[in-house]
């Protein structure tokens, strides 16, 4: 089941997941989601952020899960890392470690794994998703944090396909191993990360 608020990333994301119709795409809230435990795994991939109420929802993903189920979690980190970017993609906020884990704790998960990500993009790629944010800041600096969330996925594919399509094979090809190598050197290097990455099994 993939589950969003927004029609315009439901409407993206039905037409890339249309060659797999075992998949439901549903347009909802994720605290309307009540699934009575039934699910093995939930990806809340960079969402967290954007919900006014995180603990709350943490603990509607429980109730969704499995016991022994399992959650993957990325949220943004470091609140000195805080950026026109987050402003842009309609961030409500950035977690510390020790913030996160008690919130997980609080919620009733244990976690399993807890790593460094995005090292790449902090120190390579994000200069320039600040400067497009700034050039479009006229157009969206007025707006809500949820009005914002709710374009913030659509509106940065922007980023992944600004090159046609034979460009992008290239750049995947070339520069994506590089930054898969980034990420595997600093994964436990969390000073370093622009987000946290983490492994979580529900076990209450």
């Amino acid at each position: 089941m993939a589950v969003d608020f927004s029609p315009e990333s439901i409407s993206e994301a039905s037409h890339l997941l249309a060659p797999f119709p075992s998949i439901e795409v549903r347009q909802a809230d994720i605290h309307s989601i009540e699934s009575q435990g039934n699910f093995d795994i939930v990806i809340f991939w960079e969402v967290l952020e954007h919900i006014g109420d995180d603990a709350a929802a943490l603990e509607n993903i429980r109730g969704n899960l499995k016991m022994g189920g399992h959650l993957i979690l990325s949220v943004p980190c470091h609140l000195s890392l805080w950026n026109i970017w987050d402003e842009y993609v309609g961030h409500l906020r950035r977690y510390e470690a020790d913030e996160l884990v008690q919130l997980l704790f609080r919620a009733g998960f244990q976690i399993v794994s807890f790593q460094s990500g995005l090292t790449a993009w902090r120190f390579i790629l994000l200069s320039m998703a600040k400067m497009l944010a700034w050039m479009r800041k006229s157009s969206w600096k007025q707006k809500p944090a949820i009005e914002m969330t709710r374009k913030s996925g659509i509106r940065s594919l922007c980023l992944h396909t600004m090159f046609d399509r034979p460009l992008k094979i290239l750049l995947n090809v070339t520069i994506l191993p590089f930054f898969l190598a980034l990420e595997a050197i600093f994964a436990k290097n969390l000073s370093l990360a622009y987000s946290y990455h983490v492994l979580a099994r529900k076990v209450r």
